[in-house]
């Protein structure tokens, strides 16, 4: 395990904000070096909250924000806004944002998920099919796709669901009733990476029901105990990024080291 100085620190932040850049390959830290311009896009500009939770970029090229107050498109010159008032999106508190592999962009709310179609410009709430008992109807923190096109999503008081890419069956795989909430998760291959809101890393397989375990070095050791994982990532080439308040750690997955 390794720690690693700012251009791997804004390889791997940009990782965490875009799940799917147009021509990039999905959760994959790429090539930040050189030099930069930033601007600033506040309410100026027309975004609808200074408090943003998740960026991406989808495959059209907009940018979109996900706010404490609606979901907002920027062209590169001007915000569209989507919200309760103007649209299908019940909420405008967003918590999470992820492009499928159809261009769907699923939306996650302080209550449940939405769909936007690009096609059709609309907005619906998701329709489950849950586990007896179940729903996510709670703040969505975090999406991912798998290989097979199943989208998983953690939600606050429940856990960790997965959604079929046919007929909306959800199957709760990590359940946290009675523990601390997800905060970020990974997927690599089989193995499951997440963060709560505590501390520690922790990693689950994501083909059988288990409970996740801490994750540990070569050594056995817990290396993220004590610690608070902010983002977790990977770079197709064996390695998962971690960042957390002790800084950005990059991890062989092979040998733990």
């Amino acid at each position: 395990m390794k720690n690693f100085g700012l251009a791997a620190l804004l390889s791997a932040v940009a990782s965490c904000f875009s799940t799917a850049a147009p021509g990039g390959t999905p959760g994959v830290a790429e090539d930040l070096s050189g030099d930069y311009y930033f601007k600033n896009i506040s309410m100026q500009q027309g975004l609808s909250h200074t408090t943003v939770t998740s960026i991406i970029q989808d495959r059209r090229g907009f940018i979109w924000f996900g706010t404490h107050n609606g979901l907002n498109r920027f062209d590169g010159k001007m915000f569209r806004i989507y919200n309760s008032g103007n649209s299908d999106l019940e909420r405008n508190f967003t918590s999470g944002l992820m492009e499928d592999s159809s261009g769907r962009l699923w939306v996650g709310t302080d209550d449940g998920i939405f769909l936007y179609n690009p096609d059709t410009d609309k907005i619906e709430k998701f329709k489950d099919t849950p586990e007896a008992g179940l729903f996510m109807d709670s703040q969505i923190t975090c999406f991912v796709e798998d290989d097979r096109g199943n989208v998983w999503a953690s939600a606050e008081k429940y856990g960790l669901f997965r959604i079929s890419p046919s007929g909306g069956k959800v199957e709760r795989k990590v359940s946290t009733v009675g523990k601390p909430n997800i905060y970020k998760f990974f997927m690599d291959g089989s193995k499951l990476w997440i963060s709560y809101y505590s501390d520690n890393l922790y990693v689950a397989d994501t083909t059988a029901r288990t409970e996740p375990k801490p994750s540990r070095d070569n050594l056995g050791e817990e290396r993220f105990k004590g610690d608070v994982v902010h983002c977790i990532s990977g770079d197709g080439r064996g390695n998962l990024y971690v960042s957390s308040k002790k800084g950005l750690f990059r991890i062989d997955i092979a040998t733990h080291e």
